[in-house]
């Protein structure tokens, strides 16, 4: 039988390798240490730049800040501008220059008639347009309220003598209404009185006639 005695102590046992357990730990120790102040200091160095960018970005900012506020400022006052330049461009659309109608009115107003006033008077309104359909008739479509618009008022007062006088002023009514430019423009007009000449100076076929012409609602756009 053969018996093997171990002489030696438990502290005189060595590993059977390259490298001990305790250098191990050691050295996983120290790794961890080093990946961990490196780390550190990769993180202390990306806040010094990202602090420098920011103090250098202020400081631009400082300088450009004016220039940019200057910018702003004039953008704000090329909207205003260009929005006035609208609304006066919509007023100037929507003004009648009337050339054209007087110079109609002068080619057929009767030779036996005479006028002795005429007056033109625009008004000037905010209103809701009507409702009305959209392309596919499903959608009701309305512009917003406070649409400026325009619309004339004409007055002609005047005078007509002879036996037909007022087969004379209700004829002139209609052909005013058909006639080119006036057409265009008038929605509506009236005969608003017709009456014998009561002045000293007319005689029995005279007669004294007022006219009133509506125009169409023109929109300042």
């Amino acid at each position: 039988m053969t018996v093997r005695v171990n002489l030696m102590k438990e502290g005189e046992f060595r590993r059977q390798g390259a490298v001990s357990g305790a250098f191990i730990v050691r050295i996983s120790t120290i790794s961890i240490i080093a990946f961990g102040v490196l780390f550190g200091l990769l993180a202390v160095i990306r806040y010094r730049i990202a602090r420098s960018d920011l103090l250098a970005s202020r400081e631009i900012w400082e300088m450009r800040e004016p220039l940019y506020n200057q910018i702003q400022s004039m953008k704000q006052d090329l909207a205003l501008e260009r929005k006035l330049q609208e609304e006066l461009g919509g007023w100037e659309r929507a003004r009648v220059d009337w050339h054209a109608q007087l110079l109609e009115l002068q080619k057929v107003i009767p030779g036996t008639m005479q006028l002795r006033r005429l007056s033109i008077r625009g008004e000037s309104e905010l209103i809701a347009a009507p409702v009305t359909k959209s392309k596919d008739g499903k959608k009701p479509e309305e512009k917003p309220a406070g649409t400026p618009t325009r619309q004339y008022f004409i007055t002609l007062e005047g005078k007509t003598s002879g036996e037909k006088a007022e087969d004379v002023v209700v004829s002139f009514v209609r052909v005013l209404g058909r006639t080119g430019s006036f057409q265009e423009l008038v929605e509506s007009i009236k005969l608003q009185s017709l009456q014998r000449d009561m002045s000293a100076s007319g005689e029995q076929t005279d007669r004294r006639f007022s006219i009133d012409i509506v125009s169409k609602v023109l929109e300042v756009k």
